[in-house]
């Protein structure tokens, strides 16, 4: 975790940038944002 803070800090967002470039890490980003949360 330490890592991805500094790669985060000093790389401007780089590791954010891959994985977001990822189809897998797309299509569950679409499917959470249909997602309501709600308590019953």
């Amino acid at each position: 975790m330490i890592m991805a803070a500094l790669d985060n800090a000093l790389e401007n967002r780089a590791l954010q940038r891959h994985f977001a470039a990822d189809p897998a890490s797309w299509a569950t980003r679409l499917y959470l944002s249909y997602e309501t949360m709600s308590i019953h």
